[in-house]
């Protein structure tokens, strides 16, 4: 059997970008002026980026056989990452994302799940914990899918030896209370199985009930992460591990979209991760990759190594 550096569990999507004048509120109405269709999720972005720099990747889990899906089959193709482990079920419907952007950059995402997220801890277990055992590295998120696969993947890496990274990228309130998606223990397990966390700050803010980096950064690292990495949006970045706290400006550009920049952030991470760089130049990397991507339209617009050394190269 193949073995890859990241094996990831988690969305995968086509994402439907309209341009729009503003992000509007009820009983609002807006002409929009372009949509633009993407190859996208937070746990796919990732692994293309990863790719792009040069690791092999895989994506594990389920698509239906409709028209979104056959688009992420030609994407997969495209990015000559395999579809070994992609499993497509006939008569089902695949994830979509309808995401509207303003000229600022800003966004409002409305995500369909469908068959992505139906998709179950035995299925993981049966059908994916060979190439699971066998990564590098384990990467899921908190986002469409339930706890319930999540941690069956995670608890398979941890079987094996293999680190897990999880994004978490969507309010917890949200994905446990309202979307129903798992519950607080099993979301505390996560967590305390979750060896590179990483998320936005309004989300962890939100989830500790802190103001302050340190400290927030403090709380997660006491629940069991070894690394805690923290996007603060034109900010940059904030790193921490037990032993050291990094704070890593961010590299300005004229934002056009800011959809997948999050997720090319943790795939520039991942792979400073595996390379065993100091935490000061993850954390330099992974924003370029971020940054990288929001200068144009799409959520997949990120960069390889040497374009993103170049990047690094002509703004710092």
């Amino acid at each position: 059997m193949k073995k890859y550096d990241i094996v990831g569990l988690g969305s995968c999507l086509v994402d439907y970008i309209a341009k729009v004048p503003k992000i509007i509120g009820p009983e609002e109405k807006v002409n929009v002026r372009a949509v633009t269709p993407g190859f996208g999720g937070p746990t796919t972005n990732n692994l293309v980026q990863a790719s792009r720099l040069g690791l092999q990747t895989v994506w594990v889990g389920q698509i239906g056989d409709d028209n979104n899906g056959k688009y992420i089959m030609d994407a997969f193709a495209a990015e000559k990452m395999d579809t070994d482990y992609v499993t497509v079920i006939p008569g089902a419907l695949s994830s979509m994302t309808w995401i509207a952007v303003d000229d600022k950059g800003d966004r409002a995402i409305y995500m369909c799940s469908n068959i992505t997220s139906k998709i179950t801890a035995e299925t993981v277990r049966k059908q994916y914990a060979q190439v699971i055992g066998s990564a590098r590295l384990f990467h899921s998120e908190l986002c469409q899918l339930p706890l319930s696969p999540v941690l069956e993947g995670v608890s398979i890496a941890r079987e094996n030896g293999v680190p897990v990274a999880v994004d978490y990228d969507v309010d917890v309130d949200i994905y446990i209370h309202k979307n129903g998606l798992g519950t607080e223990q099993q979301f505390e397990t996560l967590i305390s199985y979750t060896d590179i966390f990483k998320s936005g700050w309004s989300i962890i803010s939100a989830m500790t009930g802190l103001q302050d980096l340190e400290q927030a950064a403090r709380q997660i690292l006491n629940k069991g992460p070894k690394l805690v990495a923290i996007t603060l949006g034109e900010a940059g970045s904030f790193l921490a591990t037990k032993e050291k706290f990094v704070t890593v400006p961010a590299i300005q550009v004229k934002t056009e979209d800011t959809t997948g920049a999050g997720d090319a952030f943790m795939g520039g991470l991942s792979y400073g991760v595996l390379q065993g760089w100091s935490l000061k130049r993850i954390g330099k990397f992974a924003n370029a990759c971020g940054s990288f991507c929001c200068r144009t339209i799409g959520a997949q617009q990120v960069g390889s190594r040497e374009e993103i050394d170049q990047f690094l190269q002509e703004n710092c």
